[in-house]
């Protein structure tokens, strides 16, 4: 067991703890194939997702939890979201760990968690909390000036070669190095008055932008998703969040 020291902000308040975490392991076995998992009612379907992922949904479904958020890291780590501030995490950043810690500890919201390529992190909680490590300059800015005007942020997705992109309020946002595709398809639904509800980023340059009930734009995602993501549409299932691992995907659905 590690101990290290991590800061993170809950209701404007700065403060500092001690946590635990334990050895990581450096092999992460993949599940091959495709299934759908019941989280609490809420449908969630996976591809090629880290085998032990899979098995801590089901541990949380068992236990009549929801799965509200779900995120890979490059390296095949992964980090679930659920309850109000529940949290399973593994081979995630420790400053991302210890900042759960902090933020679960003191009863905060969390809210989700992106990673960065180079091995950054993000992660919101509340309204429009915050914290953060590894992430560039600019893209931190951009949040503080967001959080400032009192702002929703809603989510923040990185690309694999260092490129972002922050959801706030109901259809704002703010990018920089994202695929031009991307950027233009929420320019598009700002200005048609749609809400842009979730954005995310595969390793291969491709990436999914929900809008709406179950609104989606697409491009250069594996067809297997792009596909489910069609068939809840057409069936009435709500997409609420879109995730890539390094080797598949996850849709999280209502």
């Amino acid at each position: 067991m590690v101990p290290s020291r991590a800061a993170s902000i809950c209701n404007g308040r700065l403060s500092y703890s001690v946590h635990a975490v334990a050895n990581s392991d450096d092999s992460l076995p993949i599940c091959i194939g495709s299934a759908q998992i019941l989280s609490s009612g809420d449908p969630m379907y996976y591809h090629n997702i880290p085998d032990d992922a899979y098995l801590a949904v089901q541990q949380l479904t068992m236990s009549g939890e929801r799965v509200k958020w779900i995120a890979f890291t490059p390296m095949g780590g992964w980090s679930i979201l659920y309850g109000c501030s529940g949290y399973i995490n593994r081979n995630i950043p420790d400053g991302a760990h210890f900042a759960m810690g902090q933020l679960a500890s003191s009863g905060c919201d969390i809210k989700g968690i992106s990673f960065a390529g180079n091995g950054g992190w993000c992660l919101l909680h509340g309204h429009s909390g915050f914290a953060c490590d590894g992430i560039s300059a600019r893209a931190q800015a951009s949040i503080m000036q967001i959080v400032s005007q009192g702002e929703e942020i809603k989510c923040v997705a990185f690309t694999r070669n260092g490129g972002w992109t922050i959801l706030h309020g109901f259809s704002g946002f703010v990018s920089e190095s994202v695929p031009a595709e991307a950027h233009q398809a929420m320019q598009l639904l700002a200005t048609q008055g749609n809400e842009i509800k979730g954005v995310a980023y595969a390793p291969n340059g491709g990436w999914s932008v929900l809008s709406g009930q179950n609104g989606h734009v697409n491009r250069g995602i594996p067809e297997d998703l792009h596909l489910k993501m069609q068939w809840m549409a057409t069936n009435g299932q709500n997409i609420r969040g879109v995730a890539f691992a390094p080797l598949g995907w996850s849709i999280l659905g209502e």
